[in-house]
């Protein structure tokens, strides 16, 4: 009886350390993923923050021109941003 009892329990030890090795495998991939998913977040508002700075500069550089000027630029800056994403994401 006593030995019948301690294969069990080596059997339940070797399921236990597999139980956990497994949650800690997953536990080590998502984390990884998460990190992933976090740099690629950040490295997209860094490119977001950039264009929003670039932007502003060229609006402030528009000031000093007059509003006519100001709208045909406008115009033709945001059809070619349109031209731009629908080349790059299509």
């Amino acid at each position: 009886m006593k030995i019948f009892i301690l294969k069990n329990l080596g059997i339940l030890e070797y399921l236990g350390i597999f139980i956990i090795a497994k949650w800690l495998f997953f536990t080590i991939v998502l984390c990884i993923y998460v990190n992933h998913i976090i740099r690629s977040a950040m490295d997209f508002l860094s490119i977001v923050d950039n264009l929003m700075v670039s932007i502003r500069m060229i609006f402030l550089f528009l000031s000093s021109f007059s509003f006519y000027f100001r709208v045909i630029f406008v115009i033709v800056f945001s059809y070619c941003v349109i031209i731009f994403f629908n080349f790059f994401l299509c």
